[in-house]
């Protein structure tokens, strides 16, 4: 048995000495706190959280590729990420019909992957309709990757214009949309950038 004195006290140490445990790791952040708040939108854009239904039908709006429609050629496909964690919340311009679109998704593959078959699909068919994908340059911003694209879904009877900002941050992508369906004028950019740089840093500072 071995003493430690401190002036009149004392302090007994039995046994061997053992290793301070490490600091238990921190959780992960849940991805519905990482979402950008609709009170945050722009004021035109009248916003809520949206349901697990309406997150799907958001992402396959941004996508341009309906349930059940048959992409050509098929490796134009947008991925499924089954194993990710989607959260998004959806602000609606209706004196322009217009809708701004924030999507944050948990874990996922590389931003370089997304953006290597959008690149490989300048153009592809979705049923009866035709999509053109344009590449923009990538927004500045604190992330770890970024890219810009321009999508028009020209179907038989319309034309719909979608402008997506998307980022990634550890394994962590958040991206933003404006959609106008149908289109009828030039993309509110500015607040698509406002939004999408919010977003970008409420990731970024919370995760």
């Amino acid at each position: 048995m071995a003493a430690v004195l401190l002036g009149a006290c004392s302090r007994v140490v039995v046994g061997s000495s053992q290793p301070v445990e490490a600091a238990a790791e921190r959780p992960p952040v849940p991805v519905a706190q990482l979402l950008i708040e609709p009170a945050r939108f722009p004021p035109q854009y009248s916003a809520a959280v949206l349901d697990v239904a309406g997150v799907d039908r958001a992402v396959r709006d941004v996508d341009g590729v309906p349930i059940g429609a048959v992409v050509t050629p098929a490796a134009c496909t947008p991925p499924v990420l089954w194993h990710s964690e989607v959260v998004g919340v959806e602000g609606v311009d209706a004196a322009t019909a217009s809708r701004l679109i924030v999507v944050l998704t948990r874990p996922v593959p590389p931003l370089s992957d997304r953006l290597a078959q959008l690149r490989a699909c300048p153009t592809f068919e979705v049923g009866e309709s035709t999509v053109t994908v344009t590449e923009l340059p990538a927004p500045p911003v604190d992330a770890d990757a970024s890219y810009a694209v321009e999508q028009v879904v020209t179907t038989p009877d319309s034309e719909r214009t979608t402008l997506t900002f998307a980022a990634e941050i550890g394994d962590a992508r958040v991206s933003v949309t404006w959609l106008q369906d149908p289109a009828s004028g030039e993309a509110d950019t500015a607040s698509l950038d406002a939004l999408f740089r919010d977003s970008v840093l409420k990731l970024r500072r919370e995760s």
